[in-house]
């Protein structure tokens, strides 16, 4: 089978970490993915894509999008999409989204950590419909905590110079030692300097944190920005496996079935439902992955990027047998710097809430239900591809995390 990730802009930071967790997905079962940049779309018709490759199905990216790529576009080819406002998709195919509520409520600890006296919030120059969402989030939250929270009205369309101008004078404007969340880094960036020309000193009377933590804007930004890292690579892998289920429920029953999907520790458990009964099921919401804390927030901030690159390291790896030595040796020399091992375990706890340890496995068995779920690999057979030594060693952790045993799993979620 073929996958094709239409609509995707090839040096976006973010959509390239969706693309290596679809690539990831696509390798359990030996899959092919295929891409269709923006800049292609434009020349041609998606139709004459989808003639030339023949995918068994498509996965659509949403953010920035400029076109509506929607299932009738698509015709018969099954399709995901990633970050689509769910009245565009209108219940008619998975939707793979960015948890705004758990991005709002990791601004809001990491902010409330200074004891600010109030909070604001700020979204992108243009109002789409994600940034939005967050400042919403970011809003609901602080109600729910007792506070009130200030956002700076949109204006839109307007100059970057007005817009900069009406910003300077509203940070200006706001009570001593304000936290402020923005939906975005580029964003967070244009209140720093505003900060700057209002005379407004970051951290100590300004605190903010962003989202998406490109780190070309976060580390050359004025003040060092702390920012929500979203887990765009899980993204792209929850959209591959979730567009893999309905492609084959859709050969197999002739309906489109979907996934109802919850994360604890970075694993995903599925079960199939043939027949949502409400458009809201095919919503697939992905948690932060981490925040990174730097001088926007406590002016002592602490910069780690080595954490990222674990996490990349692991989810490339784990399957491959990879234990916290081999991530430490390929870190190090990567940064040509020893990590300590006592080091590396607390900031990486500190960091993801949960050890690396739980990071491989939890990896490793995402990667034996892809496939226990999508081949007929032999049960007794799938430790080989997934990271684990021997097949009682996987049975043993599998019967502990599910309740029971990897045959009688494939048995429920066979597709």
């Amino acid at each position: 089978m073929r996958i094709l990730y239409i609509d995707m802009v090839p040096n976006n930071p973010s959509q390239c970490l969706k693309l290596a967790g679809i690539r990831r997905y696509a390798g359990l079962s030996g899959m092919e993915v295929a891409t269709v940049t923006r800049d292609e779309l434009r020349q041609r018709d998606v139709r004459s894509f989808i003639a030339d490759y023949r995918p068994g199905g498509v996965i659509v990216e949403g953010s920035g999008r400029t076109v509506d790529y929607m299932p009738d576009v698509l015709g018969a080819i099954p399709a995901s999409y990633i970050e689509y406002p769910a009245e565009a998709i209108a219940g008619k195919a998975p939707d793979v989204v960015i948890d705004d509520a758990a991005v709002a409520d990791a601004a809001f600890r990491e902010l409330s950590q200074w004891k600010p006296a109030a909070f604001a919030a700020v979204g992108f120059i243009v109002p789409h419909p994600w940034s939005r969402m967050r400042v919403d989030a970011f809003m609901r939250c602080c109600r729910k905590e007792g506070a009130e929270c200030e956002v700076f009205p949109t204006n839109w369309p307007e100059s970057e110079e007005s817009r900069f101008e009406r910003l300077s004078d509203w940070v200006a404007d706001l009570p001593g030692h304000t936290a402020i969340f923005t939906a975005s880094d580029a964003t967070a960036e244009t209140v720093e300097r505003a900060a700057i020309a209002a005379h407004r000193h970051i951290p100590k009377d300004i605190s903010i944190c962003s989202t998406d933590n490109i780190s070309k804007i976060c580390e050359n930004a004025p003040i060092p920005l702390t920012s929500i890292q979203l887990d765009f690579e899980r993204i792209g892998f929850v959209a591959a496996r979730a567009l893999v289920e309905i492609t084959v429920t859709a050969g197999t029953t002739g309906t489109v079935g979907t996934t109802g999907t919850c994360f604890s520790s970075g694993l995903s458990h599925s079960s199939h439902l043939s027949h949502p009964s409400h458009p809201s099921q095919l919503i697939l919401p992905i948690g932060p992955l981490l925040v990174t804390r730097r001088k926007s927030t406590s002016g002592r901030g602490r910069h780690e990027p080595w954490i990222l690159r674990a996490v990349e390291i692991i989810r490339a790896e784990a399957c491959n047998g990879i234990t916290i030595t081999g991530v430490i040796d390929r870190l190090e020399k990567d940064m040509g710097r020893t990590v300590p091992r006592r080091t590396f375990d607390l900031r990486f706890r500190e960091a993801m809430g949960h050890t690396a340890n739980e990071e491989i496995l939890s990896v490793r068995l995402e990667s034996a239900c892809a496939l226990l779920a999508q081949t007929d690999t032999p049960v007794t057979i799938v430790h080989d591809f997934c990271g684990f030594g021997c097949y009682s060693a996987l049975d043993a952790v599998f019967r502990s995390r599910f309740g029971m045993s990897m045959g009688a799993w494939r048995g429920r979620n066979f597709r």
